[in-house]
């Protein structure tokens, strides 16, 4: 799937997007996102295999889609295994979730049913994100 950004004279790909089924904090104040991962076994295992192997390079962006209402994260986990990740965020109702990954530079994403801490964390640049939620006026505090 693509989204054709006109604005920009890009179309940026969207093939690796898994749902948002949950989201809140975690242990610590890590937020956390869990997704399903059923039409991606790659995805569902990355939390043991990195357990057993240890984690390695990880790239992470973000892209506005769709006039600047969405947020869409675009990570690459690189080693052990190369394992691409898409997560799009509302920003009117998920802004209080963004602002947490800005504020502790860490997202769990968990992978298995609820209840199941099946999953892995990654880390981020927060105040790269934190300047980038200011610019698109995203309040500090409220959304779900």
């Amino acid at each position: 799937m693509m989204c054709a950004r006109p604005d920009r004279g890009e179309i940026v790909w969207l093939e690796h997007v898994v749902p948002i089924v949950e989201m809140g904090s975690w242990e610590a104040g890590i937020p956390f996102v869990r997704v399903d991962a059923s039409g991606r076994p790659d995805l569902a295992d990355l939390g043991r295999v990195l357990e057993l192997d240890g984690g390695g390079p990880t790239s992470v962006g973000w892209q506005t889609l769709e006039g600047r209402r969405l947020l869409l994260l675009d990570a690459m986990i690189e080693r052990p295994v190369r394992c691409p990740l898409q997560l799009v965020f509302t920003l009117a109702t998920d802004g209080a979730l963004l602002r947490a990954i800005a504020h502790t530079g860490r997202l769990a994403v968990w992978t298995g049913p609820a209840g199941d801490a099946t999953g892995f964390v990654l880390v981020l640049d927060g105040e790269a994100l934190a300047g980038l939620l200011d610019a698109l006026g995203v309040p500090r505090g409220g959304g779900r």
